[in-house]
């Protein structure tokens, strides 16, 4: 599976997130998004 720097970035802004606020509601709807 290739990705782009566009999609890499974005998976790694997600990741970050989640891992930051991993008790947020926010993280679930990001998880959800993804």
């Amino acid at each position: 599976m290739k990705l782009t720097d566009e999609e890499l970035g974005k998976m790694n802004s997600i990741l970050e997130s989640i891992t930051a606020g991993a008790n947020t509601e926010l993280t679930a709807n990001e998880a959800a998004d993804f």
